[in-house]
């Protein structure tokens, strides 16, 4: 999935159900479970995920 969304380049995607999903918003300030990891901010993989 992931490298369908950065056009073959290596990127990271989660998703789930709303109720799990909702332990990684900040929309209380911040999140209940942070994520991170080591493509999360490449901007290469970025700019190619956005859409067209």
């Amino acid at each position: 999935m992931g490298k369908i969304i950065g056009s073959g380049l290596p990127i990271a995607a989660i998703g789930g159900r709303e109720e799990v999903m909702r332990v990684f918003g900040a929309s209380a300030g911040r999140a209940l479970l942070p994520k991170g990891g080591r493509v999360s901010t490449n901007p290469l993989s970025i700019a190619a995920g956005l859409p067209q």
